[in-house]
């Protein structure tokens, strides 16, 4: 026979459906979201470790680097002579990988050190340009640094002069804190050691600067 619902049980069982259709919806949505945070995040970790691998420097690669061409290039009578012949044999492949990675990121590292040093020395060949062609003012400015033997002094920057050396990367400022003198300017490593070499880039404004010193007593 067939039994009657009440309501509270004709409740019960539609509240037990609604569970079932929200389970039904909710868990493989939970577990696709978690599943795909997941490899998300290994996928990070890993992307993050090779990154960290490309960013070793050489004194890490290399050492890699000629393990594994010795391993790889050395005759099987030497590898057994050390007992690696075994290992040798069996992770062939991931050793010639390490070695051909290895390889590829010292020529990166070469490349770019060239490039560096290729940028630099270009820089610096237009810089000693300017040199021939300072005005007066810059190249009397440019002799107390010289005559002086002395890496910084005070300039005004309301003349326009000191800007314009700035400018030219001969000195720079090396404090924003000024006095009624001005402000300390530096000259530029590259530019002092040019021209204690080749104080002549400084003529005649250096002997000029050299008498007014001494007139002075600030030069002996």
């Amino acid at each position: 026979m067939f039994s009657l619902l009440t309501r509270g049980d004709m409740l019960r069982k539609l509240g037990d459906c609604k569970i079932l259709t929200l389970r039904n919806l909710l868990l493989p949505r939970a577990w696709e979201v978690f599943a795909y945070q997941y490899f998300f995040y290994a996928y990070k970790m890993n992307i993050e470790n090779i990154i960290g691998w490309l960013k070793l420097s050489v004194k890490h690669i290399f050492p890699v680097f000629l393990i594994t061409g010795v391993l790889l290039f050395i005759p099987t009578a030497q590898l057994t002579t050390f007992g690696v012949d075994v290992f040798v044999t069996t992770y062939r492949m991931w050793i010639g990988l390490a070695f051909l990675t290895s390889g590829t990121l010292l020529i990166s590292h070469f490349v770019f050190w060239l490039k560096d040093k290729l940028v630099e020395w270009w820089r610096i060949r237009n810089l000693k340009r300017t040199l021939l062609n300072l005005s007066p003012e810059e190249k009397s400015i440019l002799a107390d640094y010289i005559l002086l033997q002395t890496k910084s002094q005070q300039l005004s920057f309301l003349g326009g002069i000191a800007n314009g050396l700035e400018r030219n990367h001969l000195i720079y400022r090396s404090s924003n804190l000024g006095s009624i003198y001005g402000f300390a300017y530096n000259i530029q490593p590259w530019a002092w050691e040019e021209f204690n070499k080749h104080p002549q880039l400084l003529e005649p404004q250096l002997s000029s600067r050299r008498q007014e010193l001494k007139g002075s007593g600030k030069l002996g």
